[in-house]
């Protein structure tokens, strides 16, 4: 193949045609017709035929006259070497693997001695390739490799820098035939980047082979040899920076990042402290240094956080170092040597990338760890007169309430002053920082933050006349926010304002990008002023004076052809295509937040502008970029609509239908053709000539186009709510709807599989209620399936939720089917679970999870010491619906099984509580471990909510469980600790529900005394110390013989003051607990002179409205008994008013049951009517509620 004779006449003849045809490939005009005869020439019948075609392509390698011709051969044979060297005789082989190794010197293209590179490593990792020549050739690859080049010698530099990415390249394939190499790899990856005159193309290879090596690395003697590399490596990332050589620092970094999370080569804890120290210092501390090397190091960093915490926390010189660097990087200029530029940009910069690691440390790391050591850093900016630095603070304290939420929660006063006063800064980047940081907080600070709702939000209207474009967006930003988190109460007597400026803004401003977010913030607040619990669900709203004006406003902007704003005629408006779908995606907010009266004229022709918009010519490029986007938004649009209009939707089911299918089934998405068109022709020329041995190369380039998975998860999502609000009208698309399933279910997003779940479980509702002609609701009566039901949900849909339960491996996915299940089950009953075998499987899962020995779990490998880990803490939140789900229903079989023999056959066979205690006790030693979990207090409150839940269900049967020694002294250490307030509201749940199905168990008898001291804690730690200052002291009330003057009433101011919603949650559940304890009393006597006080100053219940039954019905049992009597005539203006005020809450008497609510009128008129009571008892009621018109009301109406 050197080319020394001369040919024979015939081949020269076909050695010019082959490069005649290869220069012809190279012209896109006649691609199609070269690929043709090449692929004839290269299949030809006889072997000689073809082994002559393929030694002429070697040739052209070598011989070929110009520099693509040569690469094309290369690259042609490559994807044809099997086929090339079962042709060739050994004598051939030999030639043509030496005749390529002598390119690495004597081929001055580079492009071309990559590809022979990549054509050698094709070679060697032949599985046919005998091991023989293998040897050789590695052999000779090493000796080049392994070459001391002088730096006079370029040509020798060249051969080796080939030589050493023919190992990469091999590497980089990992086969398993070449793990016996390891030690020969590793030598010359090794020599290469120590090599003194290794240069930066020599030591990006290297380290690229290394990045490869490290993951076939499986015996612990490799591991060892790669880990003692990384003090080379850090050599070497530090002589990059310091050359600023960034391929080489990029790579080091990147081989750093893949031994840190490779889970066979785990470092020691020293060695990864010594490792991210380096990063820090070396690297990410110095502001000289790329934004994106930075950005890297820093990257290795949020790994360590978020895999490792307790690491990092238990050094005490790791964290704080990181902290300063980030803060110093936070007050970085964008540009070096300016000042603070319009940080809208896509390219990164120093504070952005600060932002992006104490966002990771706080969502990772313990609060303690980062709030205060933050604070402390970011105080001095808060006065300083430097710009730069004010930005840093306002950024950084908005990232950190996203992880350090709860301890900001309660120490707002310490920086909310700043950040407000931010809002009324001149200086435009400022006054943008400061939205973005209350934006931050109204998402993250709730509900403490909306005590300063109405401040900010006169602040942040004002903002939106602010000449700058920066600042009136972030404004509208985190208007949008604020809106989304108010209660239509509290937005109503602003509305009007509030829709007068954002309209205005709208009007007025020429930025394409405000406009967006103005129409969000629109969207918002009407959404908001439609979705309080006490928003009227008929007549006027608060949006409905305004509606007229909106709904035209956002016709035209949907109207308006779509441009580049800037560069938009005089004559015609235009909007953005995001600006555009952002319109059409409001209007589902507009039509929640108004009533019928007011959008039912408007909403029709609204629709089917709407629908004109989504459909757009895929055939252009920049129309079908968008059309994603227009399509996601209309989707989330019909959702919201159909929410709104319930079962009215149907005069669009169809139009809606038609185009949720056409998106579902849709592979507009994939990209083909379009790539191939834009990798010009030789690209072209290599898929014409692409046979089923390459099938994987071409799988390979398949991308997906941006948008489409958004479009088709809104899609699915709209799907579902059609089937939630339309059921019986979507009963005739239950066909296509089985086949939306089966492509969601099996989709490789794992977003379509999630939304897969809760489709399942609303068509399942919707069928189930269709046949029975009544609502399926957890309260509901239970039902048998009809026999088409049960058809569709045995064989047809359960088959792909088990799917999807036990063999997804995405953490979030099963989560979802757990909680899919778990809520059918509640609200379907024990019909769901249609057979032993498939009760049977549901616990073997179940097992599975709680093992941690699940798919989704072995795959990964998630850090034992990790106390962030959502995920995982995500999928025992859908385990413990579904054990829940499991106990309701079954609690629900065996109450039908009581009505007669039939109901017992039909539907409580499988599932029925003896059923079910069978299984709870495989199940519970499980749970048990995660309600006692050390590491993680949110496991623990899951773990005891979950626990609670299920003995609540199984009532007498959870007796044994519920007076279990380990569980009781799990529930005294959630109601003790003070750190977690959803651990301790779960506790004191726990607590109630214990006594509710256990009270008379000897030891809960005997803990009694410990848990009412708990309780008592509770409420002595909410109260105002300035309110008991010069008070008596104040012994536990609960189980001591005295109670110090002043002391309740002191208690009862702070139950209405200076509490936030966490802690107000707690307090009312630990309420609850005192109900249910003097409900249902354990056989020692209470100490109710005391417990009857506490329970009375906590009526009414502020935020757990969920538990007011509970309160009345202990109130009830209070009056009712001759024992208890005298108490409350004691109390009886207390007990008058707070079960008044109980039972008067709108809130609350959407959930107390009526026949309760009756029980509590005949109680309160016995007692009013009492003659030994004053007159005047009524009379003091009434000056009591006078604050409260709900309750006013209720005397006047009632009494």
């Amino acid at each position: 193949m050197s080319g020394a004779a001369a040919p024979h006449p015939a081949m020269a003849d076909l050695q010019r045609q082959l490069e005649q045809l290869l220069l012809a490939s190279l012209d896109p005009a006649q691609v199609k017709p070269a690929s043709e005869q090449l692929r004839a020439l290269l299949q030809q019948e006889h072997e000689a035929q073809r082994r002559l075609a393929y030694l002429l392509l070697a040739k052209q390698i070598v011989d070929g006259c110009q520099e693509e011709v040569r690469q094309l051969s290369a690259v042609l044979l490559r994807r044809k070497i099997s086929k090339a060297m079962a042709v060739f005789d050994e004598n051939q082989q030999k030639e043509f693997i030496t005749s390529l190794v002598a390119r690495f010197s004597q081929e001055p293209s580079a492009s071309v001695r990559r590809a022979v590179v990549h054509l050698l490593a094709a070679i060697l990792r032949l599985a046919t390739l005998q091991e023989a020549k293998r040897r050789e050739l590695f052999s000779a690859l090493s000796h080049m490799a392994m070459q001391n080049p002088s730096g006079a010698d370029p040509q020798q530099l060249q051969q080796q820098v080939a030589a050493v990415s023919t190992f990469v390249a091999v590497a980089e394939a990992c086969p398993d035939e070449l793990a016996d190499y390891f030690d020969e790899f590793l030598a010359v990856f090794r020599h290469a980047f120590t090599c003194a005159a290794a240069g930066n193309e020599l030591g990006t290879s290297a380290l690229k082979g290394l990045r490869s090596l490290a993951e076939f690395a499986e015996e612990p003697d490799q591991q060892k040899k790669i880990c003692a590399l990384v003090p080379n490596v850090m050599q070497i990332i530090a002589a990059a920076v310091q050359a600023n050589e960034e391929d080489v620092a990029t790579t080091g970094i990147q081989l750093i990042d893949d031994l840190l999370s490779n889970d066979n080569l785990a470092m020691k804890d020293a060695e990864l402290l010594a490792v991210l120290d380096f990063l820090l210092k070396t690297v990410a501390s110095r502001s000289d240094v790329d934004a994106g090397i930075r950005q890297q190091a820093l990257s290795c960093i949020q790994w360590a956080a978020k895999q490792k915490p307790r690491v990092l926390c238990k050094s005490p010189t790791a964290v704080p170092a990181i902290l300063d660097v980030l803060v110093a990087m936070g007050a970085e200029p964008d540009i070096q040597g300016g000042g603070p530029e319009d940080f809208e940009e896509d390219e990164l910069t120093p504070h952005r990338i600060a932002a992006q690691c104490v966002d990771a440390l706080a969502i990772s790391l313990p609060s303690k760890y980062v709030f205060q050591p933050m604070l402390d850093r970011l105080t001095p900016f808060t006065q300083s007169p430097d710009v730069l630095k004010k930005r840093a603070a306002l950024v950084l304290l908005g990232i950190m309430s996203e992880g350090c939420e709860g301890v900001m929660r309660r120490k707002m006063k310490f920086f909310l002053p700043f950040v407000l006063e931010s809002l009324r800064d001149q200086q435009p980047i400022i006054a943008a920082s400061a939205c973005i940081c209350f934006g931050q907080f109204a998402e993250y600070l709730q509900p403490e933050i909306m005590m300063f709702q109405r401040e900010a939000l006169e602040l942040l209207l004002l903002l939106l006349d602010n000449p700058s474009a920066l600042v009136q967006q972030k404004a509208c930003y985190a208007l949008g926010v604020l809106f989304e988190n108010m209660e239509a109460q509290d937005l109503e007597p602003v509305a009007s304002e509030v829709v007068q400026r954002l309209v205005r803004t709208l009007h007025q401003t020429s930025c394409d990008k405000v406009r967006e977010v103005c129409i969000s913030a629109i969207g918002s607040a009407a959404a908001a002023s439609g979705n309080g619990e006490d928003a009227p669900s008929t007549g006027p709203r608060a949006f409905d004076a305004f509606a007229p004006e909106l709904f035209s406003l956002i016709g035209q902007i949907i109207k308006m052809p779509t441009g580049d704003t800037d560069s938009q005629n005089a004559g015609q408006a235009v909007c953005s295509p995001t600006t555009k779908a952002r319109a059409i995606g409001v209007v589902g907010g507009l039509v929640q937040g108004t009533s019928e009266a007011a959008y039912a004229q408007e909403l029709p022709g609204l629709m089917r502008l709407i629908m004109e918009q989504m459909v757009i010519d895929a055939s252009k490029d920049d129309d079908t970029g968008y059309a994603h986007d227009i399509r996601d938004e209309a989707f989330s649009c019909f959702s919201d609509v159909c929410v709104a209009m319930k079962d009215k939707f149907v005069v669009f089911l169809e139009d809606v239908m038609v185009r949720v299918f056409a998106s579902l089934f849709s592979d507009e998405g994939l990209l083909h053709e379009e790539e191939k068109a834009r990798h010009g022709a030789a690209a072209q020329l290599l898929d014409e000539l692409d046979d089923e041995d390459d099938s994987d190369e071409r799988l390979r380039n398949i991308r997906i186009r941006d948008g489409f998975l958004d479009e088709l998860e809104s899609a699915a999502l709209c799907l579902k709510t059609l089937w939630e609000h339309c059921g019986a009208h979507c009963m005739k698309y239950i066909a296509k709807t089985k086949e939306a399933i089966e492509l969601l279910q099996g989709h490789f997003h794992e977003a379509a599989r999630q939304q897969c779940c809760y489709l399942i479980k609303a068509v399942v509702t919707a069928a189930h209620a269709t046949f029975t002609g009544a609502p399926v609701k957890k309260e509901s009566p239970k039902f048998a399936l009809n026999p088409n039901v049960h058809t569709l949900w045995s064989e047809q849909l359960w088959p792909s939720l088990r799917k999807l339960l036990e063999e997804d491996e995405d953490n979030e996915t099963v989560g979802d089917a757990c909680v899919a299940l778990g809520t059918l089950a509640e609200d379907v009953g024990p019909a769901v679970f249609f057979s032993r075998e498939m009760n049977e499987e549901v616990v073997k899962q179940l097992l599975l999870l709680l093992k941690k020995k699940h798919p989704c779990q072995v795959i990964q490998d998630v850090d034992e010491d990790d106390d962030s880990r959502q995920e995982e803490e995500y999928l025992f939140e859908g385990i413990s619906v579904l054990i829940c789900g499991m106990a309701y229903a079954a609690s629900a079989g065996s109450r039908q099984a009581l009505q007669g023999p039939a109901a017992a056959g039909s539907l409580a066979a499988v599932c029925n509580r003896q059923t079910f205690a069978a299984v709870y006790q495989k199940i519970h030693p499980h749970l048990l471990d995660l309600a006692t979990h050390r590491q993680s207090s949110a496991y623990a409150a899951s773990g005891l909510g979950c626990l609670a839940e299920v003995f609540l269900a199984m009532q007498e049967d959870a007796a044994v469980y519920a007076a279990d020694a380990k569980f009781l002294q799990a529930v005294l250490k959630g109601v003790q600790q003070d750190d977690n307030e959803d651990y301790r509201r779960n506790a004191c749940f726990c607590l109630g529900v214990v006594y509710e199905v256990a009270s008379a168990q000897p030891s809960v008898n005997a803990k009694t005394a410990e848990f009412l001291a708990a309780l008592h804690s509770i409420f002595r730690s909410r109260e105002v110390s300035e309110k008991t200052q010069g008070s008596a002291s104040f012994p536990c009330p609960f189980c001591s013989s005295s109670l110090a003057c002043g002391a309740l009433a002191a208690l009862s101011s702070a139950l209405q003051e200076d509490l936030n919603k966490s802690e107000q949650l707690t307090l009312d559940n630990a309420a609850a607990a005192v109900a249910r304890i003097i409900l249902h009393p354990p056989a020692s006597p209470l100490p109710l002179e005391h417990l009857v006080p506490a329970l009375l100053v906590s009526m009414p219940l502020q935020e757990d409205h969920e538990e007011s039954e509970v309160m009345l019905e202990a109130a009830l049992k209070l009056a009712d008994n001759a024992a208890t009597q005298p108490l409350i005539v004691q109390h009886i203006q207390k007990f008058l008013v707070g079960v008044i005020l109980e039972t008067a809450h709108p809130l609350s008497a959407k959930r107390v049951k009526p026949e309760v609510q009756e029980k509590v009128i005949v109680m309160l008129r016995q007692l009013l009517t009492n003659p030994s009571l004053p007159p005047s008892t009524l009379q003091g009621v009434k000056e009591a509620v006078a604050s409260k018109p709900f309750a006013l009301e209720f005397i006047n109406t009632k009494f």
